[in-house]
């Protein structure tokens, strides 16, 4: 991790209490002026650290900034450490996440974005993808997961975003198939699957799943075709978990669970969450 990262995790995990430079430096075996820099380039990218003479620095509260040093604080060290390219809007997170596996990028890049100017679903339908969404594509590389069929990886990939939105809200969502995710009737969150063959073997090259996810949305933010239609997996009032925190599970689920799931199991499980709803 970078020093920016660890110093963050340090903070994070003492939010709301005070730890000395010095301590810091000792624990995470940085130096006091590293620790400095760190807060330093913190507080620039939003976060509410206090500083005082006598008692070092403390976390405030955790702001839903989206970076990677945030998302990054949030993994599990034993995932690795997995490639973050964190934009505050672009077009498609798929789209610059496909052009980065065709460069060689390799297994769990992430590519995460605020907002998307061209998101899309599945048959090319757009995806109303607004700044303080959920916005993330992952590069999955066929040699480190057992699942060559596609209905088979987003089918996982439905049931941990499921997964993910009870884990952070407590609230239970259901599929729609084959990639929609519903919770109270509306749709919260939309997965599109991409390959790519190798064009001599006839293999996949790579594979990226794209997941877009309502963080936050009130009725009257939506566009008129969508209201009613459309929901968030939270309210304006009661978003207690960062979107950082929501991407850093979702991560973890989809490069742990691909390792260790058996497809049965994946296709019964996500049977299992399959809902019926009459909305196009």
């Amino acid at each position: 991790m970078s020093s920016k990262t660890e110093v963050l995790k340090c903070l994070t995990d003492r939010k709301g209490t005070y730890i000395s430079g010095e301590n810091m430096a000792r624990e995470l075996g940085l130096s006091r002026n590293a620790v400095w820099k760190a807060v330093k380039a913190l507080k620039s990218d939003g976060f509410m650290i206090l500083s005082s003479t006598n008692r070092g620095y403390m976390l405030e509260n955790e702001p839903d900034v989206l970076s990677e040093a945030s998302i990054r604080s949030q993994l599990d060290p034993k995932i690795g450490d997995i490639g973050i390219k964190v934009y505050p809007v672009i077009e498609s997170t798929s789209e610059t996440a496909k052009k980065m596996a065709l460069d060689g990028a390799p297994h769990g890049t992430i590519v995460v974005a605020d907002g998307q100017t061209c998101g899309r679903g599945r048959r090319s339908h757009g995806f109303y993808s607004p700044e303080g969404g959920i916005y993330v594509s992952m590069i999955l590389r066929p040699e480190n997961f057992p699942y060559r069929d596609a209905k088979t990886v987003t089918a996982y990939a439905a049931v941990a975003a499921v997964q993910t939105i009870f884990t952070a809200s407590g609230k239970r969502a259901g599929i729609k198939p084959v990639n929609d995710i519903f919770l109270d009737g509306k749709k919260v969150c939309g997965i599109l699957t991409e390959s790519m063959s190798d064009f001599e073997s006839g293999d996949i090259a790579w594979i990226v799943i794209g997941i877009g996810m309502n963080y936050c949305l009130k009725e009257d933010e939506l566009p008129e075709e969508l209201r009613g239609k459309a929901g968030s997996v939270f309210g304006p009032s009661d978003h207690k978990v960062t979107r950082s925190r929501i991407i850093a599970d979702l991560a973890e689920r989809l490069l742990t669970g691909f390792l260790t799931a058996c497809e049965e199991d994946v296709i019964r499980e996500y049977e299992s969450l399959l809902i019926n709803v009459t909305q196009k």
